[in-house]
């Protein structure tokens, strides 16, 4: 389980603009925390005044010389800054690409100069355009809280108008225009730059589930931060207790199927405050609830291990339960196929009852938890071998389940079906489920009343799929067609986030998100051997304990505006 730190900036890292919140950050570092998040409102309004102002860009560089690794800048532009297909970009790309870049032009040419435009032209235009795109990205994000899910808004976008210092006229420029406007010296100084409604360009948002900005961010975060890390444990930092709770509503379902810990804390808004004794004592506790959890985790796989062992102090095995009930939603696919393993065999985990039916949902979570290759593999065969030996009719058969292990198996289910849009995480999620009734549908007979059934609910993961690649925003121009079209193919060649100003065709195709993790390297053992340990290479478990019932025998089925925060 990863720890990830995120911190808000105003009234939270930064007070009054100006004083670093060392508290904080001496607290991070005494409990050996140094990589960190940033999850910020922010926009560009900085890069203009970077003398004046402590910037991100300087917080950065201050916390990396006291040893910090700020890995992300996660922004409020990120829920509505997309690909040329609608489909939203990385998170933290709106601070990589649009904000970083030029905070470093202007550091090393000098400041820009807006109202009378003696500055260079290149970064006068990298200004004014980069700050539309996030503008842009900003409104979708906006766009996209202020309408109930399933709806969706169109409203009119904005485009580059240059006013005449002199006449006052008002024009509507493309972007090569503007660029030659800004790089011409006469033009330059003739001219200012401003972003006018264009009626002739429309955005359409889809609504959202979330109605703050901040949820808005985690619901597209999260997904990211589970493929690259599997499951997480957040510790979070923010002075609006809106955002504190909005995260954790984005957060439910995924903590539902012990993917993710929240541990969260309201900053005072009174830097004497959050410098305080007793607020530093209150970091070091929310630190701790994850590093607990985590260390918990860890623990699991010796619980799992020993718990069916003899015991001198019989109490302490009932405290291993415990622990082991208390953290059993966080366990990993490897410790997924141990339960699967004990509930076989008919462990004290549950009940010294063998329930081929929990084993077989602990395996369908081992696979859907699964966090490398290899983890993949292994659960692949564990059900394989499973399925061989245990048909799924025998298996639908069995009466007794483990609740808390169905529950984990349904919540996981919900992702995939609830949070595909804004998730990559539920679309793997959704893959996977395919997958795994496809790999049930190899096992029966294609005349049967069960191929049916299942078949069915391989077809419902396949519609699952497919209602989450459609884009959660498209920018039309209605002014041609040709002009569409001409944007369109043009896009690559202008920039990198050219979705922002150049016309763009209301019917742009969508591509799914890619759907596999940026599997690390494994360290687990080898695929058999593990195998072999965990009992799925062995012989079926005692006849004479199993729960199964009759074949004739009926069976009940368990079943707020983006300024600075």
């Amino acid at each position: 389980m990863k720890h990830i730190m995120l911190l808000d900036v105003d009234e939270t890292l930064l007070y009054r603009g100006e004083h670093l919140n060392q508290a904080l950050l001496d607290s991070l570092k005494a409990q050996g925390i140094t990589d960190v998040c940033f999850f910020t409102n922010m926009d560009l309004g900085d890069i203009p005044h970077y003398r004046q102002r402590v910037t991100r860009h300087r917080i950065i560089a201050e916390m990396e010389r006291q040893g910090f690794n700020v890995l992300k800048v996660i922004t409020s532009a990120d829920p509505g800054y997309l690909d040329e297909n609608g489909q939203l970009k990385p998170i933290g790309s709106a601070y990589d690409e649009l904000y970083r870049p030029l905070m470093r032009q202007v550091e090393e040419n000098g400041p820009l100069d807006r109202a009378e435009h003696n500055s260079n032209g290149k970064d006068l235009f990298d200004y004014y355009h980069h700050d539309a795109q996030w503008g842009l990205a900003s409104s979708i994000a906006r766009a996209r809280i202020e309408t109930p899910v399933y709806e969706s808004k169109t409203y009119k976008d904005y485009s580059f108008a240059i006013v005449d210092r002199d006449t006052r006229e008002t024009k509507i420029v493309d972007l090569d225009a503007l660029h030659q406007i800004l790089n011409n010296p006469e033009d330059k100084s003739k001219y200012a730059v401003v972003q006018k409604q264009d009626p002739t360009r429309e955005i359409t948002a889809k609504g959202s589930k979330v109605t703050d900005n901040k949820a808005l961010m985690m619901q597209h975060a999260i997904g990211e931060l589970l493929m690259e890390h599997g499951p997480v444990a957040i510790t979070y930092f923010d002075d609006k207790k809106q955002h504190l709770d909005g995260v954790e509503e984005a957060l439910q379902s995924y903590a539902d199927a012990g993917l993710v810990s929240l541990s969260k804390h309201e900053m005072s808004k009174n830097l004497d405050v959050a410098q305080s004794l007793e607020q530093r004592k209150l970091y070091a506790q929310t630190i701790a609830r994850s590093t607990k959890l985590i260390a918990q985790t860890q623990e699991l796989t010796r619980l799992l291990k020993e718990v069916d062992g003899f015991y001198i102090i019989p109490g302490n095995r009932e405290k291993d339960l415990l622990t082991i009930r208390a953290n059993l939603n966080y366990a990993s696919s490897t410790q997924m196929l141990r339960l699967a393993s004990l509930a076989m065999k008919g462990s004290v985990v549950f009940n010294n009852q063998v329930s081929l039916k929990t084993a077989f949902q602990c395996l369908q979570i081992a696979h859907l938890k699964a966090n490398s290759r290899e983890e993949l593999l292994v659960a692949e065969r564990a059900l394989s071998v499973f399925l061989q030996d245990h048909p799924s009719s025998q298996i639908d058969r069995v009466r007794s389940t483990d609740a808390q292990v169905a529950h984990l198996l349904s919540s996981l289910q919900k992702i995939a079906r609830t949070e595909g849009n804004e998730s990559v995480y539920a679309r793997n999620l959704a893959e996977r489920l395919q997958r795994l009734g496809e790999f049930v549908l190899n096992t029966l007979d294609r005349r049967s009343e069960e191929y049916e059934r299942q078949l069915n609910v391989v077809s419902e993961w396949k519609f699952v799929r497919a209602q989450t690649n459609s884009s959660l925003a498209t920018i039309t121009d209605n002014t041609t067609l040709e002009r569409a079209h001409h944007a369109s193919s043009s896009t690559a060649a202008s920039s990198s986030s050219d979705i922002s100003f150049e016309p763009t065709s209301s019917a742009s195709s969508s591509i799914a998100a890619s759907s596999t993790p940026s599997y690390e390297p494994s360290t687990s053992p080898s695929a058999a051997t593990l195998l072999s340990t965990l009992g799925f290479l062995s012989t079926t478990p005692d006849r004479k304990t199993q729960d199964a019932v009759p074949e004739d025998q009926k069976v009940l089925e368990n079943q707020d505006s983006f300024t600075p925060a």
